[in-house]
């Protein structure tokens, strides 16, 4: 059975919360390692269903492929917004490059409308088919589908036997060891957390690496920062 590693969040001094230029994170937010100058990151949030469940998000590093940086509070989905507005701009400050975020939208319209609304620049499309137009089209955020869940878990179950993401979180760890198969009432089977336990960490982890692996990473050599600036001043939804 796998044994979560005592790997602690960097530490501060008491009663301060991480601060990066002007960005200020909450203690709902882990980070567990520097970031690299030019690392790109992608996000991936799990907006909890009402207030009274956990919303989750977590960065994975295209450069390391390891999962630094874990949000895990009980909020609304509109405030979930800002706090992943918060830690994309904190992932900025020391990267200098701005992440991708994709938000699961099935629960999370709340959610990409405050993002949105903030005019973050770069939110994850997923292309779905439009049954009513007969084609392919891109819509803002995750589609958690049967299909899509199944795929993003299988990836994440991969990635972790092979040891090619890298978890910090003991939580994280925690809630994988008691993410199980469950026969369902119809005769077939999820997976889903035990009885009494959690799974939004689970969720967002896997969500996170399936996001490392379609996103394309920046080619720095070609990458023109000021065309890129000018390009964003001009920019107002996406």
């Amino acid at each position: 059975m796998l044994q979560p590693k005592k790997i602690e969040p960097l530490k501060r001094k008491p009663g301060r919360p991480k601060k990066s230029a002007s960005i200020i994170l909450t203690d709902a937010t882990r980070v567990y390692r520097k970031l690299d100058k030019d690392e790109q990151f992608v996000i991936f949030g799990d907006p909890a269903e009402g207030g009274h469940s956990f919303c989750s998000a977590v960065a994975t590093s295209k450069k390391h492929g390891d999962q630094p940086i874990v949000f895990n509070q009980r909020t609304e989905s509109a405030q979930f917004g800002y706090e992943l507005h918060k830690m994309a701009k904190y992932i900025e400050a020391q990267t200098g490059i701005f992440p991708e975020i994709a938000v699961e939208r099935n629960v999370g319209q709340a959610t990409i409308h405050v993002l949105q609304t903030l005019n973050y620049p770069f939110m994850f499309r997923m292309k779905v088919f439009d049954s009513a137009s007969a084609a392919e089209t891109k819509k803002i955020g995750w589609t958690m589908t049967e299909a899509s869940r199944t795929k993003m878990l299988d990836d994440f179950a991969l990635a972790v036997k092979q040891k090619a993401v890298k978890i910090y979180d003991k939580d994280v760890m925690a809630q994988m060891m008691t993410f199980v198969l469950k026969r369902l009432r119809s005769g077939t089977w999820k997976a889903t957390a035990e009885a009494g336990r959690n799974d939004d960490l689970v969720i967002a982890s896997a969500g996170s690496w399936q996001l490392y692996l379609l996103v394309p990473a920046t080619d720095f050599d070609t990458f023109d920062y000021d065309e890129w600036k000018q390009g964003q001043e001009k920019w107002r939804f996406r």
